[in-house]
């Protein structure tokens, strides 16, 4: 009996040694066939999913993996850090009350208003080398409020009372 289980010990460590040398060997896959290695793109990036996006336009799809794409690909005039706190992106500066970017007034009826002010930055440009401009913003913003798209949620557009487009690269937009 302890014979046999000496050699089932060796058995199971020969077997165990194989499967880490064979993880540890390197191979070269066919030259173009997108993998990582010997001639692969440097500027691909191959990830596997469970799941194929339904679309490439966010605000029309509910699925997650479309999301995670999404949010990849496209970039917003801030993004909030790992402290939840927004950090410039597009936009040159985060507006805040504090660096006069968001003001804060009474309007005629007794209520507030807030005016946020976006500078976008020189270099922000489309995939296809354009400029981003105040124009595209309000662009975005109209097409998320049009009924004839079939938009998952509007609530976050519904909450701005216009956006304003003095120049190019300034979208001010009023909530």
């Amino acid at each position: 009996m302890r014979a046999h289980a000496w050699t089932a010990r060796l058995g199971l460590g020969l077997l165990l040694f194989a499967f880490v040398a064979g993880a540890c060997t390197v191979t070269n896959p066919p030259e173009g066939s997108g993998s990582p290695g010997a001639g692969a793109n440097r500027d691909t990036i191959v990830i596997g999913m469970s799941q194929e996006p339904d679309t490439l336009f966010n605000p029309i799809s509910s699925m997650q993996v479309q999301t995670n794409v999404y949010v990849t690909l496209n970039q917003g005039l801030t993004v909030r850090d790992q402290e939840n706190v927004y950090q410039p992106r597009l936009a040159k500066t985060t507006p805040t009350l504090e660096n006069g970017g968001a003001k804060l007034a009474n309007v005629a009826d007794g209520k507030q208003q807030i005016t946020v002010t976006y500078n976008i930055r020189d270099n922000a440009k489309f995939s296809n080398g354009m400029p981003v401009t105040s124009a595209d913003i309000k662009y975005s913003w109209q097409l998320y409020l049009d009924n004839n798209v079939p938009i998952v949620s509007r609530v976050t557009a519904q909450k701005y009372q216009e956006i304003q487009t003095p120049d190019d690269k300034t979208a001010v937009v009023v909530y």
